[in-house]
Order: structure tokens, then C-alpha cells, then sequence
């Protein structure tokens, strides 16, 4: 599940996640009430061109470029949804992210900035630490909590938005932990549960993976990839599989294993992962992927992959049996026109 990206890659998601990051584009997503992944292309792309360095690049590199900007902004988005919660729904402004290579948000190195960004309140630092298993910035920020700060921390325990993401109950195992000595050693004995089954949208450190019955993770790893098909976690937990583990799991799960390698950034890789689990799909299955791609790429106008090409090429793969079937349906008019032969 390591793959290797192009150097034109890598550079294209530098110069994009520079220019991403720069506060206009942010303010320019506020003043369309909406982030580019939900947007017409017309409606933002004229804006970022305005801002790339011309010069330096061609027209077929620009538009690769461009491409990027749409794939970024659903990373920001769904950033925002997971931490909303803790830092309130407009946080992202006051963050300088830290982004992966690949173009893909650092969760964990960007959560660092924010514990130790005091603009936030020790409050939504300290349950930013227990949310990333922090396990020095937990003991250092609760040493620093005072008795009103404590009883802020109580009321916001309270929060119903904390409850839906599960956050009151990370909060309570460690304050738990924190209030009878927090003791290292015993660190596991508090929190098990939230490696075990509560705490989905963070990974535990792999210390704390291993502490878990064989049987328990290979469960929890399928469940996991399963419910996060569409986020960098789907990817996370396929990688923490062995390859032989991966392997059953791509064959039972074809349509999540495909789902995670049609978004940014394994979606190059699509075309060869259909081919390879090609014998475990059957008519039903293409058709799903067919209206997969129109719905979530080509609708979408997406253009950080030829995604018109790929629905094409997939098509004239397929036996006469699947365009059969396709052709049936009473939704197919909307696959038509780029598949038509």
C-alpha cells in the first residue's frame, strides 16, 4: 500500500498545497459559501489561475495544476467535519496545515501545531491531545488546567457534538486515567476500549495496536476500511493489513477495495486494481463502478485524472454480458454518452 508517485507529481502537489494554503483562496471558498469540491468549476478555477505563476509552468502543466485544487479542498473538508467538534467549525483559517507529499493532509503532525498553538483554549488543546494519543502534551496540559479551566472542561464534556464523534468518551478515559495517577504502565488498562472499538477516526500508535488479541485487530482492521472507504483512513487501515490479509480482503470487499483507489491520491492506480480483482465482480458490480465514477468524478468535474477515459476504457474491457446488462438499466442515459462505441 506504499506507492511510489511521480516526480511530476510531487512537485505539482507542492506548488498546489502553496497556493492552497495562501489566506485569499480560503476567503475566496467563504465569499462562494462553498469549498471548491462542491463548486462548478467556472465559479473558482478563473480565481486560481490568477495565481500561478504563468511563466514558470506550461498551459498542459497549468491545467494539471488546476486539477489538484479540487481534490485538495475535499481533503480541508473533510478535515473540518472530523474536527469541528473540538475547535469549532471555523479552525482552519487559524492553522498553517502541514500536508504530505503526495497531497494528502498530516493529520498527525498538524494536530501537533494545534496543542501547542495557545490561540486555541487549553481546553481544545487538551482534547486535541487525548484525540491523538498524546500521551505527554495530555499529562502536561492537564498539569496546567486551573480550577476554572477544569470546570470549562466539565461543562464542554457535555457538548452533544462531542458525543456524536465519540469524543466525551476519549475524554473520559483519559481524564480517568489522569485523576488516578496516571501511571504510564497503566495507560492501556484505561483506554483499550478506545483502540478496541471507540476511537475509529484517529489510529492508535502501534504500540498500542500490538496489545490487542491477533484476532481482534485483523476484525477491527476489515470493519475499519470497510466504514472509511472514502478517507485517508480506508487507506491507513489496509496498509496496517499483511499482505495476505489484504489480499482476502480486496477479493470479499471489491467494491470498497476500488472505492478507495478511485479518490485522490491512489486513483492512478485504479485501472490496474480492476483488472486485478476483475474475476470477483460480476454484472451488478461494473455497473455500480460505472455510476461510481459519473456521480463522484465526472459530475463532480473532477480533473485530476482523465476520469472520461477511464469509465471508457473499463467499458470496452467488459464482456458483452456486463455493456448487456448496463444498456438495461433505466439509468444507463447518464453513463451513455462516455461509454458510446
Amino acid at each position: 500500500m506504499n506507492f511510489l508517485h511521480s516526480l511530476e507529481h510531487l512537485a505539482l502537489v507542492k506548488v498546489a498545497t502553496e497556493i492552497f494554503g495562501n489566506p485569499e483562496i480560503r476567503e475566496y471558498e467563504r465569499e462562494l459559501r462553498s469549498p471548491f469540491y462542491f463548486a462548478r468549476n467556472e465559479l473558482w478555477e478563473p480565481f486560481i489561475i490568477g495565481k500561478v505563476p504563468t511563466s514558470l509552468f506550461s498551459i498542459t502543466t497549468q491545467e494539471k495544476l488546476i486539477g489538484l485544487f479540487k481534490p485538495l479542498s475535499y481533503e480541508l473538508l473533510m478535515w473540518r467535519k472530523d474536527h469541528s467538534p473540538i475547535l469549532g467549525p471555523n479552525a482552519d483559517q487559524q492553522i498553517n496545515f502541514c500536508w504530505k507529499s503526495e497531497g494528502t493532509i498530516d493529520r498527525l503532525q498538524t494536530a501537533k501545531r494545534v496543542v501547542h498553538y495557545e490561540h486555541f483554549t487549553i481546553t481544545q488543546r487538551f482534547t486535541m491531545a487525548c484525540y491523538y494519543w498524546m500521551t505527554d502534551e495530555v499529562v502536561q496540559l492537564w498539569e496546567k488546567l486551573l480550577p476554572s479551566e477544569y470546570e470549562n472542561l466539565m461543562t464542554y464534556l457535555g457538548r452533544m457534538s462531542l458525543s456524536v464523534y465519540g469524543i466525551d468518551g476519549i475524554l473520559i478515559s483519559w481524564i480517568k486515567w489522569l485523576t488516578q495517577g496516571a501511571e504510564r504502565e497503566e495507560l492501556y488498562n484505561y483506554i483499550f476500549g478506545l483502540v478496541e472499538h471507540l476511537h475509529h477516526r484517529v489510529p492508535p500508535p502501534d504500540h498500542l495496536w500490538r496489545k490487542l488479541p491477533t484476532i481482534t485487530v485483523e476484525q477491527e482492521l476489515r470493519f475499519r476500511v470497510i466504514h472509511h472507504s472514502r478517507s485517508f483512513l480506508g487507506r491507513y487501515y489496509l496498509s496496517k493489513m499483511d499482505t495476505t490479509q489484504q489480499m482476502e480482503f480486496m477479493k470479499e470487499r471489491p467494491f470498497s477495495t476500488l472505492r478507495l483507489f478511485l479518490d485522490w491520491p491512489l486513483q492512478y492506480k485504479f485501472m490496474e486494481m480492476i483488472k486485478y480483482l476483475s474475476m470477483h465482480w460480476d454484472e451488478t458490480g461494473y455497473y455500480d463502478i460505472f455510476s461510481l465514477i459519473v456521480r463522484e468524478k465526472i459530475d463532480r468535474e473532477f480533473t485530476d485524472f482523465n476520469y472520461k477515459a477511464l469509465l471508457k476504457e473499463i467499458w470496452l474491457q467488459c464482456s458483452s454480458d456486463v455493456k448487456e446488462y448496463a444498456r438495461n438499466r433505466l439509468d444507463f442515459e447518464r453513463i451513455r454518452k462516455y461509454v458510446s462505441e
